[in-house]
């Protein structure tokens, strides 16, 4: 039997570590769950954006507090749908993200990323810099100057040094124009987040560090992972790693550059192959072989 004085340590222990949780204002996950719930549906209702920027405001702040909690890494939050959750498949960190529609038809972006690091985890808050970003093609980016972003999949890959992450990631835009993009995220020595990165050495003479789909509003566009598939050059063969989506082109030749009118063409795919630490760019295969 344990002696006497063990339970009695174990149960100060208990003690000071539930006042401690309540001392920094960190709510119970559960009941944290239910109140955002109920700042979601306000934000669905109104159209008025000084409302819904002072409801995001208290759900900024309330997610935040919620995730703190130890408990917050492994609760789905199955209530919240607006809410997209997303752990890295080497459960390094997990991202919480959100959007918000203003009366003018446009998106903001919000995010959070808590880091998984036993003796320093992390919440750092992304800030949605989209339409203020020069030349977001080739931009090199931080949390501060973030391309807003829903991301649906992550692609943990090697660097040959290290690893980053490949994004998969929707970017509504507004009424008549929509993004999707595959972004890079990195963790340097010091624990900052970044975004960007060379690694499609042969895609648009190299120049982007990340590449950016924008096209028709209206229609839908294919961007997912594939861990393997049938190879392009050899029939039987499999490639494994494979990014693949739609080839956009303009509804008519005059409406080139024009990206609202940009729409899948529907026989033909691009990939990219993950070879040597890198997205390998291909170009024109037939959209039977890429199912």
């Amino acid at each position: 039997m344990f002696p006497k004085s063990l339970f009695f340590f174990i149960f100060i222990y208990l003690f000071i570590s539930e006042y401690s949780l309540k001392s920094q204002g960190l709510p119970d996950v559960q009941q944290a769950e239910t109140e955002l719930g109920r700042i979601l549906m306000k934000l669905k209702l109104t159209n008025d954006d000084s409302v819904r920027s002072d409801l995001n405001t208290h759900f900024y702040c309330l997610l935040e507090k919620t995730i703190r909690q130890p408990e917050s890494d492994t609760y789905p939050f199955d209530s919240l749908k607006s809410l997209v959750k997303i752990t890295s498949p080497d459960k390094k960190f997990r991202l919480y993200q959100w959007d918000i529609p203003t009366s003018q038809g446009r998106y903001r972006y919000f995010a959070f990323i808590k880091t998984f690091d036993p003796l320093a985890p992390q919440i750092i808050p992304l800030t949605d810099f989209h339409d203020s970003i020069p030349f977001p093609d080739s931009a090199r980016l931080d949390e501060q100057h973030w391309f807003g972003a829903l991301y649906y999949t992550i692609i943990p890959c090697d660097s040959g040094m290290g690893k980053y992450y490949t994004l998969l990631g929707w970017a509504g835009q507004n009424a008549l124009l929509t993004e999707k993009v595959i972004d890079v995220l990195y963790f340097d020595q010091q624990g900052l987040v970044h975004f960007g990165c060379s690694v499609f050495p042969d895609f648009n003479h190299g120049t982007n560090t990340r590449v950016i789909f924008r096209y028709s509003a209206s229609t839908s566009m294919t961007l997912k992972f594939l861990k393997s598939m049938n190879s392009v050059e050899k029939k039987g063969n499999k490639v494994k790693n494979v990014i693949l989506f739609d080839q956009l082109i303009p509804m008519d030749p005059q409406l080139k550059n024009q990206h609202q009118f940009y729409v899948p063409s529907g026989d033909v795919a691009d990939l990219f192959i993950f070879e040597n630490h890198h997205w390998h760019f291909i170009s024109g295969i037939e959209a039977k072989n890429s199912k």
